[in-house]
């Protein structure tokens, strides 16, 4: 089962679990907010902050897309603990990242 909406789309599978994936028109810091244990890390040449909850199963990534937005990604699983949750939500934001448009690289003001 699916739905998608103007934000983004969210796809549930017994036997995966839930995962949404939704585009902020907010720039990565005013988005990646929320509870959780809090790691920053790169895909590609994007920006990512990941949040892993205090709730078993659950885990956010904030992906910079550039022009000031964000794409959000976040997979509930509830037959797995959350570090693993993590570890296929990474696999899903790096094919994210790939289909993005590269950022240019930042550049050293001065």
């Amino acid at each position: 089962m699916s739905q998608m909406s103007e934000e983004g789309c969210t796809a549930h599978s017994h036997e995966f679990g839930t995962l949404t994936v939704l585009l902020r028109d907010r720039p990565l810091e005013d988005t990646a907010t929320g509870q959780g244990e809090r790691n920053t890390m790169r895909f590609g040449d994007h920006d990512a902050v990941t949040l892993m909850g205090s709730l078993d199963g659950v885990c956010k990534i904030f992906q910079d897309a550039g022009e000031k937005s964000t794409v959000e990604l976040r997979l509930g699983r509830t037959t797995a603990m959350t570090p693993q949750v993590c570890t296929s939500l990474k696999e899903a934001t790096a094919k994210v990242a790939d289909g993005l448009a590269p950022q240019p690289p930042a550049s050293a003001s001065g």
